[in-house]
């Protein structure tokens, strides 16, 4: 409740919604990369007959869908966490387009990979209880799994 009346305060209404477009493209670009990885790292698996239907599959496509998860979204989550993290009277940062010019111009493409292994380690154990979660459930309510 502080920081949203403190913010509510010093940056006013839009001050509450700053960041909402990266955030809006982190979400699909996480949802899209994470699912269709995992829907084809799987289709890999079976196809070529290195493992089959089974919860062993389930758990090194999702371990395999949460990396490449992070390895999508991490410089969107960069670039969302600055741009959101700039009071609005600082002015560092005209959008978020300008926030990520000024990233990549600073510290180059690694620096939007800042904080990726804390990323993984949260996006990797993530996949892998979603999709098992998902697939078993489907499996038990007699649905074919992704």
């Amino acid at each position: 409740m502080h920081g949203l009346i403190e913010v509510g305060k010093t940056e006013g209404l839009t001050g509450l919604y700053k960041g909402w477009a990266p955030t809006m493209i982190r979400a699909a670009v996480l949802t899209g990369s994470q699912v269709a990885s995992y829907d084809q790292i799987k289709r890999f698996l079976i196809n070529h007959g290195y493992m089959n239907e089974g919860l062993a599959l389930h758990t090194v496509a999702s371990f395999f869908a949460g990396l490449i998860c992070s390895i999508t979204t991490s410089p969107v989550d960069v670039i969302k966490t600055r741009y959101q993290n700039t009071p609005a009277h600082l002015g560092k940062y005209t959008s978020v387009w300008d926030c990520f010019v000024q990233s990549l111009k600073a510290e180059g493409i690694y620096g939007l990979y800042k904080g990726f292994l804390p990323n993984w380690m949260r996006l990797g154990p993530h996949s892998i209880i979603a999709f098992l979660m998902y697939d078993n459930m489907c499996i038990a309510c007699g649905l074919k799994p992704i």
